[in-house]
Formats: structure tokens, C-alpha cells, sequence
């Protein structure tokens, strides 16, 4: 009921002379479905060329999609979406997956309920034309199950993707003394979520498994005489990082005593 159909339509796009070395069967076209700055080629193999750069893009992954990203003209910046970067600002970039950049380039989408694409041999790499076809979200789920990389647990029970097993290499390579690989590494290999791998090394998971975990920091405790002396001081509006730094604390533990999270009884 919910399997992908195997035929496509491919759209009629005029194609221009390969930038770089191709073989033949790869065709090349303007990325139109994107409004850029610069000028982008994108070919039915999944590749991008920058007209800026001269050159192949290499791109990054995101939970194992290539990604593409680029930033709009200048008039097109109110009006796109807003992306924040790590340092809190606002980030002019757009992105997308190659995959559907592909396909909103050579395939013809069958109805505007066909919005999410997936790949037929669930190689999230392999954006090759061929290889992509434009799916209902109840098809797509149905077409990731099918994948090999898709696990079940033993027991069966669905969302338990690890066994004992499993966690005990995660916990061998969570070992500093043996680390190569980072969460993310991990959290691709096992095909789950990066907190999941975290939570496993800070033991709030699968504890009762032998191996590696992070060792807790135990926060002292507080002397009463100097949660009397903390609150006085938040009540003369003293900034909370100067009150860390005069009792060795955290600035959480701060605003936690004076939220009366911690230490409510004292007065």
C-alpha cells in the first residue's frame, strides 16, 4: 500500500556543457529552484558546481545527507528564513539536502503531497537521478524501515534500537584511553540519536551494562551561613556572577537558590 513507485518523470531541462570532467551519462543544469548570489550548476549525479569557485562543492553531512547551503541576494534576506549560528547571530545562509535539490531540479513532482524524497537503495550519499523518487511522508516512514540500517531490538519493542551488546562497544569507544571516533561518529554508526550516545556515557542509560561511563561531579554542599549571606545579597541586587565568584560556585546554583529551587528553607 505504501511502497514506492519504481517509475519517474523527469523533467524536460536544458541542459548546458559540462563544467568539469563528466561521464556521459551525467547532465548538468542551473540550480534555478534556489535564488543565490552566486551561480550554481547541479548535475544528475548529485554534484554541484560553483561558478565563483571553479570548482566541484564539497559538501557537508547532516545525519548522513550531503548538504548544500548558500546565501540568498540581498533582497531576499528579509524575507528568508532566519538561521542562528553558535555564536548567537544571525546566520544569512540557506540550506537544503542535495537530494531534493535534485529532485526539484529533474523530477516531476506527481502532486503537492509528494514532498519528501527518499532514496531507493537507502544510500543516503547516492543522489544519483535514478536513485531518487519524490514520496508521500506515510511512504517515506515505510521505505526507512525497509532499510538495513534500520534496527529493532531483540525483544521487538519498537524504538529500542540498542542490544547489551551494542552498548558495550559504544562503552569501549567512549573510553578515552581508547577514543577515536566522536558522539556524532558513534550516533551514525549505531543509526541513533546523538543524545542517546551521550546519555549512555553519562550513565543515565543502560547503566547496569559493564564499561565505560563518565564520572558525576558532586556538587559540596552549601553551608547554611552562606545561603543567609547568598539570599541577602540577592535581595540587594547583586549580580549573580559576582556572588558565584565570591562563594566558588556555579551562576546556576545562583539563580536556582534565588528561583527557591535550591535551599527554600533557609531563610
Amino acid at each position: 500500500m505504501y511502497s514506492i513507485k519504481k517509475e519517474q518523470k523527469l523533467k524536460i531541462v536544458k541542459c548546458i556543457k559540462p563544467p568539469v570532467a563528466s561521464p556521459r551519462s551525467e547532465k548538468w543544469a542551473h540550480l534555478n529552484c534556489i535564488k543565490s548570489r552566486t551561480t550554481y550548476y547541479i548535475s544528475t549525479h548529485g554534484r554541484i558546481y560553483s561558478n565563483y569557485g571553479r570548482g566541484v562543492l564539497k559538501l557537508g553531512l547532516l545525519s548522513g545527507h550531503p548538504m548544500f547551503s548558500w546565501t540568498p541576494p540581498k533582497d531576499e534576506l528579509l524575507t528568508a528564513p532566519k538561521r542562528w549560528s553558535k555564536e548567537g547571530k544571525v546566520d544569512p545562509r540557506q540550506c537544503m539536502t542535495v537530494q531534493r535539490l535534485v529532485a526539484a531540479t529533474f523530477i516531476i513532482k506527481p502532486s503537492p503531497m509528494y514532498d519528501t524524497v527518499v532514496h531507493l537503495d537507502h544510500v543516503k550519499i547516492n543522489n544519483k537521478v535514478d536513485n531518487l523518487r519524490w514520496a508521500k511522508p506515510k511512504e517515506a516512514f515505510h521505505n526507512s524501515v525497509k532499510s538495513p540500517n534500520w534496527r529493532w531490538s531483540q525483544k521487538g519493542e519498537a524504538g529500542q534500537k540498542l542490544t547489551p551488546d551494542d552498548v558495550m562497544h559504544i562503552k569501549v569507544l567512549l573510553d578515552p584511553a581508547n577514543k577515536t571516533h566522536t558522539i556524532a561518529d558513534l550516533a551514525d554508526m549505531w543509526g541513533v540519536a546523538e543524545m542517546q550516545i551521550f546519555r549512555i556515557q553519562n550513565g543515565d542509560i543502560w547503566g547496569t551494562v559493564p564499561g565505560y561511563m563518565k564520572p558525576k561531579v558532586v556538587q559540596a554542599k552549601i553551608p547554611d551561613a552562606d545561603i543567609v549571606e547568598i539570599k541577602n545579597l540577592i535581595n540587594q541586587k547583586v549580580p549573580g556572577v559576582e556572588i558565584a565568584k565570591r562563594f566558588d560556585i556555579g551562576p546556576t546554583q545562583v539563580s536556582r537558590i534565588k528561583r527557591g529551587k535550591y535551599y527554600n528553607s533557609k531563610s
